[in-house]
C-alpha cells in the first residue's frame, strides 16, 4: 500500500463512517446493515495489523504499556466524559425507561470504571471496541513474540500462521457458545485473522494484492448475492458470525474493495482531504456518535416537532434521517473532542502557572 498514511485513514474514515451509519438506519434497511456489518469493525482490525512493528515484539511488556496507556486515556477520558454528563442526559429525557439518576457513589463508580475499561453509560455502548482493540494486539504481539524466539527451532511463518488459525477456532467456538469473556475477550480470538492478513501486506507478502475496479465489481456483486440468498447476520458484540467462512471472505472481499476505492480516490484532492480528517478522528467519533444522536434528537423534538415519547428511542428517534444523522453524528464528535482538547490544554496551563 503505497502513501500509506493517507490511504490508511482514508480507510479508517470509510470505516467509522459505516460504523455511525449502521447505528442509525432504519428497520427498512435491514439489508444495507447486514452488509455494513460483515466488514466495518473487521476493515480496523486489519488496519491495525498493518501498522503493527514486529520489532514490538522483542520488548512486549513494553509494547503491552505504550499501548495501555493510549486506548486507557481515551477510555477514562472519553468514558468520565459521558459519566459527567448522565444526570443532565437524564433529566434532558434522552435515555431509554430503565435507566436512572446518579447518585455521589454511583459517579465515583462510574469514574473509577473507566479505569478498566467498564462503562455502564446508555451512549458508551459502541466503547466496547477500545478494549477488544487493546487485548487483540497484546494477543497478537505474544504470537510474534513467541515465534521470534531463538531458542525455538521453527518455522515462524507458518507457526504464526498455526497459531492463529488455532486461537481463531477457539475463539469462533466461545462465539458460537455464547460463552462470555471479560470486555467482550471472546471477540479478540476471532478477528486474529484480520490482523495477520493486515501484517502480511505491510511486510509486502501478498505482492499480488492491486486494487482494481472491475475486480471489486465482481467482489461486490457476489458478496451481495451471498448476503441476499443466506439468511443470518454479523454483529461481533453479540457474539455473531453470520456463517463463519462467508464471514471471513466477505469481510475480507469487502475489505479489498474499501481499500480500492480509497486507493482511487487518492487523486480526489476534497475528497482525500475530508477522509482524512475524519480518519483522523475516528476515536473521538467512536465513542461520541450516539451522544450526538440523542442532542440532534432532543433539538429537533424540543424546538420543531414537539413528539415527546420517542425522545428515549434508542439510537435515533427518527431513522429515515440516517444521512443527517450520520453527517453530524460525525462532524459534532469531532467538535466536541476538539472542546475537550482545549479545555485540557488551557487547565493544564492554569495549573502549571499557578504552581509557578
Amino acid at each position: 500500500m503505497k502513501n500509506r498514511n493517507s490511504l490508511i485513514d482514508m480507510m479508517r474514515a470509510v470505516g467509522i463512517i459505516l460504523v455511525v451509519l449502521g447505528h442509525c438506519l432504519p428497520p427498512s434497511f435491514s439489508f444495507l446493515k447486514r452488509f455494513i456489518y460483515l466488514f466495518h469493525l473487521p476493515l480496523f482490525f486489519m488496519l491495525s495489523g498493518y501498522l503493527y512493528n514486529e520489532k514490538c515484539s522483542d520488548k512486549p511488556w513494553e509494547y503491552i504499556g505504550t499501548r495501555l496507556k493510549s486506548y486507557l486515556k481515551a477510555y477514562v477520558i472519553y468514558g468520565s466524559v459521558l459519566v459527567f454528563l448522565h444526570n443532565i442526559l437524564y433529566r434532558m429525557g434522552l435515555f431509554t425507561p430503565g435507566y436512572i439518576g446518579y447518585d455521589f457513589q454511583d459517579f465515583v463508580t462510574g469514574f473509577f470504571n473507566t479505569f478498566v475499561f467498564l462503562s455502564n453509560e446508555p451512549f458508551s455502548a459502541a466503547m466496547w471496541f477500545i478494549p477488544v482493540l487493546f487485548v487483540s494486539l497484546v494477543i497478537f504481539n505474544f504470537i510474534f513474540a513467541i515465534t521470534n524466539r531463538d531458542t525455538l527451532k521453527i518455522d515462524k511463518e507458518k507457526a504464526r500462521f498455526f497459531l492463529v488459525v488455532v486461537l481463531t477456532i477457539f475463539g469462533i467456538y466461545l462465539n458460537t457458545n455464547q460463552i462470555e469473556l471479560m470486555w467482550h475477550c471472546q471477540t479478540c480470538f476471532v478477528i486474529l485473522p484480520f490482523l495477520y492478513v493486515g501484517n502480511l501486506i505491510r511486510n509486502k507478502k501478498l505482492k499480488w494484492l492491486k486494487p482494481n475496479l472491475v475486480l471489486s465489481i465482481i467482489i461486490l456483486f457476489c458478496v451481495c448475492f451471498c448476503l441476499y440468498f443466506v439468511e443470518g447476520s454479523v454483529e461481533l458484540s453479540q457474539n455473531s458470525l453470520w456463517i463463519p467462512p462467508l464471514f471471513y471472505v466477505g469481510a475480507f472481499a469487502m475489505i479489498y474493495i474499501v481499500y480500492t476505492c480509497c486507493h482511487f480516490l487518492q487523486s480526489q484532492n476534497i475528497v482525500k482531504k475530508y477522509l482524512i480528517v475524519v480518519g483522523q478522528n475516528t476515536l473521538p467519533i467512536m465513542c461520541f456518535h450516539i451522544l450526538v444522536f440523542k442532542l440532534m434528537d432532543f433539538v429537533a423534538i424540543t424546538f420543531i416537532s414537539k413528539n415527546y415519547p420517542i425522545l428515549s428511542n434508542f439510537t435515533v428517534s427518527y431513522p429515515s434521517m440516517f444521512v443527517f444523522y450520520t453527517i453530524f453524528a460525525i462532524l459534532g464528535s469531532i467538535l466536541i473532542d476538539f472542546i475537550l482538547k482545549k479545555i485540557f490544554n488551557s487547565s493544564r496551563k492554569f495549573i502549571k502557572h499557578c504552581l509557578g
